[in-house]
């Protein structure tokens, strides 16, 4: 492995630690293949993400998403010099990824940038999906997978979007960040948005987050993980089910929680955390 490639490599686990560190639980169940192309896409997932989370100058993250725009979507293949695109190129991913779901990717997060609030839970989880559907487009065409799913996968993407809306609001500490707050439970419960990042641990900010994170709209039926595709496509889909049933074991952990609190739950794992990413992948038949 050269010296070039061993840089990339560690900068793109740098770039997934920040955000998805149960990454390195769900990897694990990837085909050696998959794992590859896998790391250097959530990478992007990531570095995406932090534009959202960390920039509090709007005009500023809006040039940031443009570049990645040019980087990936106008660029020919090997002329773009960043650590994340250079990986996806090497390891063959970039073939897979459908131009019109990157480009998805980046209008969602630039939309996300000045987003009106939703209404109401039916609105959020409408939100939390498009956030997460390019990212689940995109996963998919890198796993090698055309066929379908059998089940509701609205529930997976759900959850994992509502998991990066939160992740979002922590890392901008701001009365912005929690934009996704439905209208209907801050007026319910009494509580401002400036609360919510206020690190405030009042009973009523409890009650809100605890009111999101145990909705109906983010759970529905446990997906058995059954597939309708060729074994080796099965095989690659084993990463997408381990991954969000740890998802989904993150999001029962924040009951009861206030935001401030989130962060040290979202970026603890454990052994808990295998098995049940195992459990997940070997139910995919």
């Amino acid at each position: 492995m050269s010296k070039e490639k061993t840089n990339d490599d560690l900068f793109c686990w740098e770039q997934v630690l920040r955000t998805h560190r149960v990454f390195r639980i769900s990897q694990v169940f990837a085909t050696r293949q998959t794992a590859e192309k896998l790391l250097p896409l959530y990478a992007l997932f990531s570095a995406i993400e932090q534009i959202c989370s960390t920039i509090s100058d709007e005009e500023v993250a809006r040039s940031k998403i443009n570049w990645w725009r040019m980087e990936i979507l106008q660029k020919l293949p090997g002329e773009s010099l960043h650590p994340i695109v250079k990986q996806l190129t090497r390891t063959g991913a970039m073939n897979d990824l459908p131009v019109g779901s990157i480009a998805t990717l980046l209008d969602s997060a630039e939309s996300r940038l000045d987003s009106q609030a939703p209404a109401d839970l039916t609105d959020l989880k409408q939100r939390c999906v498009e956030t997460q559907q390019p990212q689940f487009e995109l996963e998919l065409a890198v796993c090698g997978s055309k066929s379908d799913f059998i089940g509701d996968e609205s529930f997976n993407l759900a959850r994992s979007g509502l998991l990066q809306l939160i992740r979002e609001s922590e890392g901008r500490k701001e009365q912005g960040a929690y934009w996704w707050v439905p209208l209907n439970l801050l007026a319910r419960h009494n509580v401002g948005r400036a609360d919510l990042s206020g690190g405030s641990n009042s009973g009523e900010v409890t009650a809100l987050m605890a009111d999101i994170v145990t909705a109906r709209e983010f759970w529905g039926h446990e997906s058995a993980g059954s597939f309708t595709g060729k074994s080796e496509e099965s095989q690659n889909m084993r990463h997408f089910f381990a991954i969000n049933a740890l998802y989904k074991r993150q999001l029962r952990r924040l009951d009861g929680l206030i935001p401030e609190r989130f962060p040290a739950v979202l970026n603890k794992t454990g052994l808990g955390d295998l098995f049940r990413a195992w459990k997940s992948a070997r139910a995919l038949h």
